[in-house]
């Protein structure tokens, strides 16, 4: 069973990141820079692709999840961010909730880089701590990334994308404009 759910994770994550790339290396618009996009969902689905794996073949080992976790994290904010740049830039409007996918995106930003891949070194190569004096820097690693993704949740806008080059305005937690009437 746990082999078959470690399965499905990978499947999803890489179906994210293949929907994705293609749609990113669709783009025409000079400011977006699909090379490093492109790049960062390969690393991505590469870090969760081992991150599933570890979690079907050694439950135990810590680095399973924290690989899964960042690289599907990065696949997921930037499909995310993908689908909101398709909606607020290249043909605004044209998808639901747009608003909502950008800012959802860029919070997820910190589940990737840079404390979790320092937390995966630190694990490293057996998934143990070095030694029982880390788990408090293990810890306040955790936190903070808690700590950075939950600020960028509630924080005031305007949230700007300088990757896909699209802003969003917005308040704490409520980051939607309102409705626009038709005219």
């Amino acid at each position: 069973m746990r082999q078959r759910l470690a399965a499905v994770a990978a499947c999803a994550v890489a179906t994210a990141a293949i929907g994705t790339t293609t749609a990113v290396l669709g783009h025409r618009d000079p400011a977006v820079p699909v090379l490093f996009v492109v790049a960062t969902i390969a690393a991505g689905l590469a870090l969760a692709l081992v991150g599933a794996l570890l979690l079907g073949l050694r439950p135990r080992n810590m680095l399973g999840p924290l690989l899964y976790a960042s690289g599907a994290g990065a696949v997921a904010q930037l499909m995310l961010r993908e689908y909101a740049y398709t909606g607020l830039r290249a043909d605004p409007g044209s998808l639901p909730l747009a608003d909502a996918a950008g800012w959802a995106g860029l919070a997820l930003g910190p589940v990737f880089f840079p404390v979790p891949l320092a937390l995966v070194l630190l694990l490293f190569p057996d998934g143990r701590l070095p030694a029982p004096g880390w788990r408090p820097v293990a810890g306040v690693a955790l936190a903070l990334v808690t700590a950075q993704v939950s600020l960028l949740a509630v924080r005031t806008g305007p949230f700007d994308d300088e990757s896909f080059g699209y802003a969003i305005a917005g308040g704490a937690c409520f980051p939607f404009p309102p409705p626009r009437s038709r005219r």
